[in-house]
C-alpha cells in the first residue's frame, strides 16, 4: 500500500538506507503534482524527452527525491538547491548532484520505478533499478560487463540474474562518484548472491585502477516489484546495512 511522503523525515544514521519507491503508472493528477514539485530546468528536461514514458520517469524520479528532501529540511521542493561536482575533474558544472550540508542520495528510474535511497550525510550511496531483460540483451554486453566466471555463475537464469549482477555494478559505480568511467568489468562481486536477499556483498576493483576510489564498498538487492532488480551500493565498514522500504504515493 504507498502512502504520501510524510511532510517530516529524520535523516538515515551511519549503515542506515531508506529506500522510497514508486510505480511510473500514475494518475493524471499525481503528474501535475509532480510537475509543482521540481525545479524548471528538471521539468523542461522531462518535456523535451521524445517518448513519454522517458519523461514520465524523470518527472516522477526528481519529484520523488524532492519531496523527500524537503521532509528533511523544511524547506520546499522546488526550490531546493542541489550543487554537483565531477569526481574526475572536481568540475561544479556536472557530476552527481548533492545537497551541501544535508543527507546523501541516489536515484534511478528503470521499467516501471522510480526509486530513490537516502543515507547519512557525507555517504557515498546509489542505487539502480532495471526492468528484468531478455537473455539477448547480456550477450550484446557481456565482454563490457561480465568476467567469465560472473557470466557462467548466472547462466541459470539469465534473464532476471544478470539483469540483477548488472544492476549491482551500475549502483557501485555510481556510488562512487565516477559512473562507467570505471571499466564495469574491473569491478568484481560475488555473483552466487540471490539477488533480492538484502545480503550485502563486498565489492573489490581490480588493483592499480584509478578511479576506483579506496574503502568498504558494499552493494545489496532489495526486491521491490516483480519483473524488476534494485541494487543499493554504500561506501561503509558497517555490517550489515539496515534498510527501510517505503512504498510512495506521488
Amino acid at each position: 500500500m504507498a502512502s504520501p511522503v510524510p511532510q517530516e523525515l529524520d535523516v538515515p544514521g551511519d549503515g542506515q538506507v531508506a529506500v522510497w519507491w514508486s510505480r511510473i503508472d500514475v494518475e493524471p493528477a499525481a503528474l501535475v503534482r509532480a510537475s509543482g514539485a521540481v525545479d524548471a530546468a528538471t521539468l523542461a528536461r522531462a518535456q523535451r524527452m521524445r517518448r513519454e514514458r522517458d519523461g514520465r520517469q524523470v518527472l516522477l524520479a526528481h519529484a520523488l527525491l524532492r519531496r523527500l528532501l524537503a521532509g528533511l529540511t523544511g524547506r520546499r521542493a522546488p526550490t531546493i538547491e542541489l550543487l554537483r561536482r565531477c569526481a574526475s575533474c572536481d568540475g561544479t558544472d556536472h557530476g552527481r548532484p548533492y545537497l551541501p550540508g544535508g543527507a546523501s542520495f541516489g536515484l534511478s528510474h528503470g521499467g516501471e520505478l522510480v526509486v530513490v535511497a537516502l543515507a547519512a550525510p557525507g555517504a557515498d550511496v546509489a542505487v539502480d533499478v532495471e526492468a528484468v531483460q531478455p537473455p539477448e540483451r547480456w550477450e550484446a554486453v557481456r565482454r563490457h560487463a561480465f568476467s567469465d566466471d560472473e557470466w557462467a555463475a548466472t547462466g541459470g537464469d539469465p534473464a532476471g540474474d544478470r539483469t540483477a549482477h548488472w544492476c549491482r555494478k551500475e549502483a557501485v559505480v555510481k556510488a562512487t562518484g565516477y559512473g562507467l568511467e570505471i571499466d564495469l568489468t574491473r569491478v568484481h562481486l560475488d555473483p552466487t548472491v540471490p539477488p533480492a536477499t538484502e545480503q550485502p556483498s563486498a565489492v573489490r576493483f581490480d588493483a592499480g585502477d584509478p578511479a576506483a576510489p579506496a574503502g568498504d564498498w558494499c552493494v545489496a538487492d532489495l526486491d521491490l516489484a516483480p519483473a524488476h532488480r534494485v541494487a543499493v551500493a554504500l561506501r561503509t565498514p558497517r555490517a550489515p546495512l539496515r534498510f527501510t522500504r517505503h512504498h510512495a504515493e506521488l
